[in-house]
């Protein structure tokens, strides 16, 4: 490489080449600052796709939302609460849909936003490498790994929920033993503390 072409050097040992930089980053390990700066460069260098990947299906996610949750399932709880001639059945059945109202918009929605990762993650890795794909060829890239990326992600949130749940189930139980068995306060700062790494464990394993 040129003179132009060389980095400062580092720690006495010389100059060393520039990565390689065909896309929106560089080829090497990256910084906080670079990350955000080529997160904010791919979208600019392809907009288009981006964006529309990211408006339709916070269209689509917002358009069943307001259906479930607002049209039928604020009217079904509505008439829960105003009509006395309901029985217990038909006020059961109108509760279970008000719960069936809200799940369901958030299955589609759940699914719909890994659905957009899969395809925004093809879009950011063709990026890095200086290529430019449209939507339907970002489909076309995640529909075969379609069902593997749902099972990472059910397989993370699996892991993560068992930490949280475990964990802070087995700080309670611990903190109402030593608790009932030593001593309360210790048993308080023994449940706070596992509660915290529970938490802290939960939070680095969704990272």
């Amino acid at each position: 490489p040129t003179r132009a072409e060389m980095a400062p050097p580092r720690g006495g040992w010389g100059a060393v080449p520039v990565a390689p930089k065909p896309g929106v980053i560089p080829l090497r390990p990256l910084g906080l600052g670079e990350i955000l700066d080529g997160a904010i460069s791919y979208i600019r260098r392809d907009p288009r796709t981006v964006l529309g990947i990211s408006v339709v299906i916070s269209l689509v996610i917002a358009v069943l939302q307001f259906a479930g949750t607002y049209l039928w399932g604020s009217s079904a709880f509505d008439s829960v609460l105003s009509d006395p001639a309901l029985s217990d059945q038909q006020a059961t059945e109108q509760i279970a849909g008000l719960y069936g109202a809200t799940v369901l918009p958030a299955i589609v929605s759940a699914v719909l936003q890994v659905v957009a990762t899969g395809m925004l993650t093809v879009v950011m890795g063709q990026s890095v490498l200086g290529r430019r794909v449209t939507t339907a060829q970002a489909w076309e890239r995640t529909k075969p790994r379609i069902w593997a990326l749902f099972g990472v992600t059910l397989l993370v949130g699996l892991i993560v929920g068992a930490t949280f749940i475990g964990g802070i189930g087995l700080a309670v139980l611990i903190g109402v033993g030593l608790g009932g068995a030593v001593d309360g306060v210790l048993g308080c700062l023994a449940g706070f503390g596992l509660g915290a790494v529970a938490i802290l464990a939960g939070i680095w394993l969704g990272v």
